[in-house]
């Protein structure tokens, strides 16, 4: 089995750098690391990814921005929300955008490699 191929989008440089050790031991791949939206899409300009992990609120391109760009211009791509936003209008806005999955930074690694995995 191929191994998923994941673009990682936050903000928060240590969360980046956790995540990337965290999915690396589980035999997936970070194809690339970016701080927002528009960084993001600059990687999927050289890099294919089959799973984006999103935060929601980043300066510059914000998540739900982000999801729409994607939902049209890489469709084939499953979005995965890490926030730490749990309200109905960012989960509405997340999932209504095209978001695939929604989960909050405190569900732990095995709520989130069980996330990326289905």
């Amino acid at each position: 089995m191929d191994k998923i191929k994941i673009l990682l989008v936050d903000d928060e440089t240590l969360l980046l750098e956790s995540l990337e050790i965290i999915l690396t031991l589980n035999d997936m791949e970070v194809i690339g690391t970016a701080h927002d939206g528009n960084e993001a899409l600059s990687i999927l300009q050289k890099q294919e990814c089959s799973l984006a992990l999103v935060d929601l609120n980043m300066k510059g391109m914000g998540g739900i921005e982000l999801i729409g760009r994607l939902r049209k211009e890489h469709p084939d791509i499953r979005i995965l929300v890490l926030t730490t936003f749990y309200d109905d209008r960012n989960i509405t806005a997340a999932i209504s955008g095209g978001a695939d999955g929604y989960l909050l930074k405190d569900s732990g690694k095995d709520a989130i490699l069980g996330a990326i995995e289905q």
